[in-house]
């Protein structure tokens, strides 16, 4: 499931974040798949990609 079609649920969430796919490395989404996880939020990836979205 994306990010945008998650968006008015609240889920556990798991966010890949990797450099392979820097296409999707967006500030927005990486705010938007933490502020709506319901409990818990794993971000899965490089910090380099993280610091790519942030």
């Amino acid at each position: 499931m994306t990010i945008h079609k998650s968006q008015g649920s609240e889920f556990e969430t798991i966010i890949p974040l990797v450099i392979q796919h820097f296409g999707m490395l967006f500030r927005n989404l990486v705010y938007t798949g933490i502020t709506w996880a319901k409990k818990l939020v794993v971000l899965v990836g490089t910090r380099k990609a993280l610091a790519m979205a942030v």
